[in-house]
């Protein structure tokens, strides 16, 4: 696995950049952003985008295992199985920052680095399969696409 990885970020950018990445690539992948904690699997830790451990013990029993290697995803904190996006970021935080504590909460996987040397698709066909028999995982929402205009309809 490439030593050299961290979590991806969101960020904002402009409609030059995309178009600049779909001139490139000619398909980008868009996903929905969680308000969460970005974590990695490294080494058998979980670690945040600082890549410093995650102070929560629980996270770590849970997460922090050889076979979660290079495995990208979101914490998200929700309630009843609901994400709010209001109280969200706050919650995550305050619970991936504890000493120990038990919450409910999801994991989005985003990628999985221990696959590097595989296309994104065919990562993401294995991430579909890990979070179809690993308990707390799920896939978020995403869409291909390959013009600005429809970038801009997934935004709205």
């Amino acid at each position: 696995m490439n030593t050299l990885f961290r979590p991806q970020r969101a960020r904002d950018t402009t409609e030059e950049e995309l178009q600049k990445l779909l001139n490139k690539y000619l398909t980008l992948i868009l996903m929905i952003k969680y308000d969460g904690v970005r974590c990695i699997v490294k080494n058998a830790t979980v670690l945040g985008k600082s890549m410093l451990p995650i102070t929560n013990r629980f996270i770590q029993e849970c997460y922090g295992k050889e076979e979660y290697e290079g495995k990208e995803f979101e914490i998200i904190v929700t309630t009843e199985g609901i994400y709010d996006p209001v109280t969200c970021c706050a919650e995550t935080v305050s619970f991936t920052n504890s000493d120990y504590a038990e919450r409910e909460h999801v994991c989005v996987l985003i990628d999985d680095y221990a696959l590097g040397a595989l296309s994104f698709e065919d990562r993401f066909v294995q991430l579909e399969l890990f979070a179809s028999r690993t308990l707390g995982f799920i896939i978020p929402e995403f869409e291909y696409v390959h013009g600005i205009d429809e970038i801009l309809l997934f935004e709205n």
